[in-house]
């Protein structure tokens, strides 16, 4: 309806008709509704609601009446996810009132169920009322009547659109309908991956990953975590004060293991204070000591470091440190003066400096401030490289490993200093939009080296992925250029919540770990991809993506990407500026060139892309305002107008536009133009505007398109997916390729297998995709007993007939529900026993009904000096079926110890615990009984 934009705030007001959200209210209902904005700067909110959460926390939305209604007020159409609707009822304080509330949910007019009561209020009575009704997958209504009992008159009466998802799981990744594997692949063994691959290693955390092993009854043995690394040729990324703080014993563990670590340099000596309370990376004495780490822990370990990593999301980080220093603290910290003179004279034409906030919507300061962080961290690598290879020759340099979208780097600036380049991949939830794949591409196009490791977000992340979406995102990564991957697996949402935090994927997920070790052993005997030569480019204008404030990235080079690999599947590569300032002729190779992100350009971009048009190139422009500026904050429309034919006025609201014959849906601004002559009309708009331009310019053509289709929404129209797949081959270039098609194959996903046997105590858990799998449970129940009781931690069941769902030693299921010990959101105490006195005890566990028991599982912690299971079918006479000697765990190990034997008809068992030393203590965290 009405925009208004301020120095630094705008505010819009829009109208959305009811009709298109299904549902006219007419008085009486609530609605929980949020706004958010998809593009906002760095931690600023863009919620309706106060709280904790994300956009889609409930918290975060506000609860809206509408008025009227009279005694009706309409609550929610479905009752935590099931078929109820719900409706209050209130009635004046004076006189009784007698309504009939009928609900018909209709389909295709066809009614799946109706549901009629007669409900009687007395004066100022409040009645909540719950009607179930019947939904099918997709769309239904829901026709609610209230009407008064004496009169037959209606009070209320509306109809409710609902929809219910499809039967089908949900689609979330990319869909690839005709794979190939062995087919794609070349004579040329794989690189670097036949080493292993770059894996967070969160299990060196010893303390939390036995406070968690203790209240989930889980396996927790450090020996073992260092030996799955060499099993699984994995290197573990840890910072250097982790690596070299004796508590961790890291490095000796690494040689005991034959494990190769990869060192994460940490400026040692560098603290933040009150007047500098953050650390500015690119600051002379950050570097100085960083370096310095980096040089003295590769003398003294270097014989166990396989590699040296730039840093985590450096770029990020030092980008906003430093706008916060310039802004907050420049007095105290005088070299970000020197940064922002800098900026301006190197790269902002002496005008533009740095942005003075992370909202600053100055685009020329965001271009010369990333022009010159992309210079120094280069720099920065050089140099940490040089220190490498001096110190400890053979030993790899990784770079940075930027947030998960695009940046304005300069990637083949990195040439000759990074062996391998890393970057993080996040989840997008949208079968339509292969992000993982777009990223993966450009930073092996724009930086040239062989070697391309990103870090696929597949872990309890982003969102939790089966393991076919985990082959397809893990197959994208090589698909478009990947050689290997670096893995980040630890549990980040239930870390955030404080609850069911898992770790990582091996306990949580098992289902996925599966398949993410399968792929890396494949990796490290498979041979390389046989990619096709290129014939077309896609430029990426470094500097608008550098023009965007803050975190916010457009969506424009990814969905062009889209449109032109996996949909049309022609096979092209990235270009950027930093590539044109090098090699002026970078373009010329390439058919067609593609320009879907170019408001801001570079004047030596500018002078390629017309060489490379008058000398037969074909230039599409699917940005309706590139070529506007100038990176130096001039106009470039005159550029535009040569190039693209056109003069470009404002926007005007159109529905679709018209080529040959086709009718396409808009999914952006539309632009009105002005055709210049020689200029050429191929499509039009609804109201009969140019919309796609084509115009000579030398040898070449240029296509201008007055609506950009490069938008999510747009990806999954098959008309336009049709018109891309049809116009890459009209202007000659080539589509199909069978790169497009690769796949790991289906056969890596293999589900672990359940234990055989029924869970007699009801407390096993198998964990898919973190989600809890207690089907191995027996329906019965019983109960155990102490002799004597535990003196240090005692059971919260108390000591005698303990029922399995109340004691600590059978608690395992109570554990998702609860807080996290590591969070400090329970104790250590209400999940474990723990015995401090030196004697001998027994733990006697009575089943509800007897049964063939065949195995017995218990998970510990301390001195264990001895163990006897006993069953019996009376309690009176035992039989002994297993004995275990002394089987003392490491600190902070939970270990388990396992008893196999043929099954015995049994109603009882009994644990017998020998003496042990004094001051040996024992920690029990869990029990299992199984029958066959």
């Amino acid at each position: 309806v009405a925009a208004v934009k301020q120095e630094t705030a705008w505010s819009v007001e829009m109208a959305i008709a009811f009709e298109s959200l299904g549902f006219q209210p007419v008085g009486g209902e609530r609605w929980l509704l949020n706004v958010g904005r998809e593009q906002k700067p760095r931690k600023e909110l863009s919620c309706l609601g106060q709280g904790g959460g994300n956009f889609g926390s409930p918290e975060r939305y506000v609860s809206a009446h509408f008025a009227g209604g009279g005694p009706v007020q309409l609550r929610t159409a479905s009752v935590g996810g099931a078929d109820l609707l719900a409706l209050r009822l209130v009635q004046p304080a004076t006189g009784t009132g007698s309504y009939r509330v009928g609900v018909r949910s209709l389909r295709g007019g066809a009614a799946l169920s109706e549901k009629v009561e007669t409900v009687k209020l007395v004066a100022g009575e409040t009645r909540d009322l719950s009607v179930p009704y019947l939904s099918q997958p997709g769309e239904q209504h829901l026709a609610v009547t209230v009407a008064d009992s004496a009169t037959g008159k209606a009070v209320y009466k509306n109809t409710i659109l609902i929809r219910r998802p499809s039967a089908k799981q949900k689609l979330r990744v990319w869909q690839l309908a005709d794979p190939l594997y062995t087919e794609l692949l070349s004579d040329e063994p794989t690189g670097l991956a036949r080493d292993g691959a770059m894996y967070w290693f969160p299990e060196i955390d010893h303390g939390k990953f036995w406070l968690f092993a203790s209240q989930y009854g889980q396996r927790y043995v450090k020996a073992e975590k260092y030996q799955m690394l060499a099993d699984h040729l994995l290197h573990p990324l840890n910072n250097s004060y982790v690596l070299t703080t004796p508590a961790y014993d890291a490095f000796e563990n690494y040689r005991r293991h034959g494990v190769k670590s990869i060192l994460y340099p940490k400026p040692f000596g560098i603290k933040k204070s009150k007047d500098v309370p953050v650390l500015f990376p690119l600051g002379p004495e950050v570097r100085k000591a960083y370096l310095e780490n980096v040089r003295t822990t590769l003398a003294e370990y270097g014989d166990v470091v396989w590699a040296v990593t730039f840093g985590d999301e450096v770029i990020d980080h030092a980008e906003s440190a430093g706008i916060t220093l310039l802004a907050d603290h420049a007095d105290a910290y005088p070299f970000i003066k020197q940064v922002d003179a800098e900026v301006k004279a190197q790269y902002g034409g002496g005008t533009y400096g740095m942005p003075r906030a992370t909202s600053d919507s100055n685009a020329c300061r965001w271009i010369a401030y990333r022009r010159w962080l992309t210079a120094n961290l280069n720099e920065m690598l050089r140099e940490l490289a040089t220190v490498v290879r001096r110190t400890s020759p053979g030993t790899i340099v990784i770079s940075d490993d930027p947030v998960a979208f695009h940046h304005a780097l300069d990637y083949g600036g990195m040439h000759g200093h990074a062996d391998l380049v890393t970057h993080q991949l996040y989840p997008r939830r949208d079968p339509n939009y292969p992000y993982f794949g777009y990223l993966t591409k450009t930073i092996a196009d724009l930086s040239g080296i062989d070697e391309i490791w990103p870090c696929p977000h597949v872990e309890e992340y982003g969102t939790s992925y089966r393991p076919e979406e985990v082959l397809e995102q893990l197959s994208q990564v090589v698909r478009n250029g990947g050689t290997g991957y670096h893995l980040y697996l630890a549990d980040t949402v239930g870390k955030r919540k404080g609850a069911k935090c898992l770790m990582n994927e091996y306990h949580g997920a098992r289902d996925r770990w599966q398949v993410i070790t399968a792929v890396l052993a494949e990796l490290r005997k498979t041979r390389k991809l046989r990619f096709p030569q290129p014939d077309c480019a896609i430029l990426y204008a470094s500097d608008s993506v550098a023009a965007m404030p803050g975190r916010t990235v457009s969506e424009k080079l990814p969905c062009q990407y889209t449109f032109l690999g996996p949909v049309a599947r022609s096979w092209f590569s990235f270009v950027d500026e930093f590539r044109i300032e090098r090699s002026p002729d970078a373009l010329q190779p390439f058919r067609a060139v593609y320009l879907p992100d170019g408001m801001y350009m570079r004047k030596s971009t500018a002078q390629a892309l017309r060489a490379y048009v008058q000398g037969g190139g074909v230039l599409v422009v699917t940005d309706p305002n590139a070529f506007s500026h100038y990176s130096d904050g001039s106009s470039a429309v005159a550029l535009r107008q040569e190039l693209c034919g056109v003069n470009r006025g404002g926007t005007v609201r159109r529905r679709h536009l018209v080529f040959e014959g086709t009718q396409l849906p808009l999914v952006g601004a539309a632009y009105t133009v002005e055709i210049r002559p020689g200029a050429e009309v191929h499509a039009r708009f609804d109201d009969g505007a140019p919309a796609i331009v084509q115009n000579s310019v030398g040898k070449g053509t240029c296509w201008y398109f007055a609506s950009s289709p490069c938008a999510r929404k747009a990806l999954a129209k098959t008309g336009w997916q049709t018109f891309f797949r049809s116009f890459q081959k009209r202007i000659g270039v080539a589509t199909g390729r069978d790169i497009w098609r690769f796949r790991f194959p289906a056969k890596f996903i293999q589900e672990p297998a359940l234990p055989e046997g029924k869970c007699v105590t009801r407390n096993h858990i198998a964990w898919r995709q973190f989600k809890p799998i207690i089907t191995c449970n027996a329906p019965t129940g019983g109960s155990y007993s102490y002799s004597p009781g535990p003196d240090s931690i005692r059971d919260q069941g108390g000591t005698t007939d303990i029922p399995f769902d109340k004691g600590d030693l059978t608690d395992r299921r109570a554990a998702p529900k609860a807080g996290d010990v590591i969070s400090k959101k329970s104790k250590i105490q209400d999940w474990v026993v723990r015995y401090k006195a030196p004697d001998p005890f027994r733990i006697t566990f009575r089943l509800d009904a007897p049964g063939n028991l065949e195995r017995v599982r218990l998970f510990y912690s301390g001195a264990m000096a001895g163990l006897a299971v006993e069953v019996s079918a009376d309690g009176r006479t035992w039989q002994t079926v297993g004995t275990r000697g002394e089987a003392n765990t490491a600190k902070q190990d939970v270990a388990e110890i396992r008893f196999d034997f043929e099954p015995v008809q049994a109603q009882y068992a009994r644990l017998s615990f020998a003496k042990r030393p004094k001051r040996a203590h024992l920690m029990l965290s869990e029990v299992e009984l199984w029958q066959r």
